[in-house]
């Protein structure tokens, strides 16, 4: 035909023009998502890895004293492993949003759940890091008025804080 007007078997499939930045009819490439989701996922596991292996060594079950001894000795260590809780957790919700948009065509329903239950877990992990950093600066005496020599004066009672231990202990 020379018209311009080519049947529908002469002009083939249709075709989809993808730009470069990779958009796909306004959207994100599926396949984009997914490479950005495992990237992400991978970054989580780095973070989370190495703030678990770290705490791991500073923290000694059952013994508060050997626990105590050791935040104050490796305080740099410590916050290394907050900051990698933190990092680790806010990459956790990024995650979550990279996969609610890939997973949205399949379920919105449950791709949002996914969304909440992350962002519940961020905030439980998030405050987990608050009295953990805080306990940092109760053992080190970075709290105005508590340090280790001092920590009588920490009870909020008035009465000092180890008169409470001795008297649980009898």
């Amino acid at each position: 035909m020379t018209d311009g007007n080519a049947s529908l078997a002469e002009q083939g499939p249709p075709t989809t023009t993808i730009a470069r930045d990779g958009e796909y009819e306004g959207r994100t490439l599926p396949k984009r998502l997914a490479r950005i989701a495992g990237v992400l996922y991978l970054l989580v596991a780095i973070f989370s890895a190495f703030a678990y292996f770290m705490e791991k060594k500073v923290y000694a079950s059952g013994d508060a004293a050997t626990t105590t001894r050791n935040v104050i000795a490796h305080s740099g260590l410590v916050r290394t492993a907050v900051v990698a809780d933190l990092f680790q957790a806010t990459i956790w919700v990024f995650l979550a949003m990279t996969l609610y948009m890939l997973l949205k065509h399949v379920n919105k329903n449950a791709a949002s759940a996914m969304v909440v239950f992350v962002a519940i877990g961020a905030g439980i992990t998030l405050l987990n890091e608050v009295f953990e950093f805080e306990g940092l600066r109760t053992a080190t005496g970075a709290v105005q008025g508590c340090s280790p020599k001092r920590w009588a004066s920490c009870s909020s009672s008035g009465a000092p804080a180890t008169s409470w231990v001795r008297s649980r202990r009898s």
